[in-house]
């Protein structure tokens, strides 16, 4: 399995579930891959919280193969980027909470489900 996350608002939001499933995949073999929109405001190597900015706090210890972050402005590429990567990368779920991102990487046969947020 290649199982793709989102981080805000789905690792973010919901941090246990989230690594124990991706904690299952890479044991079982398998493969997780980070992708989010947002620039990394801190290395990962010095994790902490800086108010008003992302919080990378989730990612400690958190199981991973790779993480990919980019910094596209407009935000009507942002879906065509995470599907593309998707593709490129042999995703077969992808998480995320924004619905068009959802429904664009779905449009390329892969796999995606949408966190909702009810908080």
């Amino acid at each position: 399995m290649i199982l793709g996350l989102d981080y805000g608002d789905v690792i973010s939001k919901w941090p246990e579930a989230t690594r124990r499933l991706a904690k299952s995949v890479i044991d079982s073999g398998g493969k997780v891959y980070i992708i989010s929109w947002k620039v990394p405001i801190v290395k990962l190597q010095d994790i902490h919280h800086n108010e008003g900015e992302l919080d990378f706090q989730y990612l400690k210890d958190f199981p991973y193969t790779n993480v990919f972050f980019n910094d596209i402005e407009d935000v009507l590429q942002r879906p065509v980027w995470k599907a593309g990567l998707c593709e490129q990368l042999g995703v077969e779920l992808f998480i995320d909470d924004n619905e068009e991102i959802v429904k664009t990487i779905q449009r390329r046969g892969i796999m995606a489900v949408q966190a909702i947020n009810a908080f």
